[in-house]
């Protein structure tokens, strides 16, 4: 089953659906279709992945160098789990956030800002799943 929701994001409107992942000791979850910032390469974890064990940081890289002010939440039920600053990496291709080892099983959101070296930012979306 497909469920198609908008999402106003900035002036425009992006499309995104809702997609189940394949049961994990009897859970399943209804992951949304990330939403890429403008330059996004790559993310960590990865959108719509079901973890054994909680990973140590969320990373985000993207194709161009970016500048300050970036930022990255991990999030589940409204509570943050991110801990610590996000960390723009030495080559300013990748920033990273570390993630409470406590963290429970359940659905996180990352929602991230990507900011290049003008001033310009973007916002980005994807989730994961931890199942221990």
């Amino acid at each position: 089953m497909v469920l198609l929701l908008l999402l106003s994001v900035g002036t425009g409107l992006l499309a995104s659906s809702v997609i189940s992942a394949a049961p994990q000791a009897g859970t399943s979850y209804a992951f949304s279709t990330p939403i890429k910032a403008a330059h996004w390469k790559s993310n960590m974890p990865s959108s719509g992945e079901v973890l054994s064990s909680v990973p140590s940081q969320a990373k985000i890289d993207a194709d161009f160098n970016m500048g300050p002010g970036n930022f990255i939440s991990i999030s589940k039920d409204g509570k943050e789990y991110g801990m610590g600053d996000t960390v723009l990496s030495s080559d300013k291709l990748s920033v990273t956030r570390r993630i409470d080892p406590n963290a429970p099983n359940g659905l996180y959101t990352v929602n991230y800002e990507l900011c290049w070296p003008d001033g310009t930012c973007h916002i980005g979306q994807y989730q994961f799943a931890i199942q221990k």
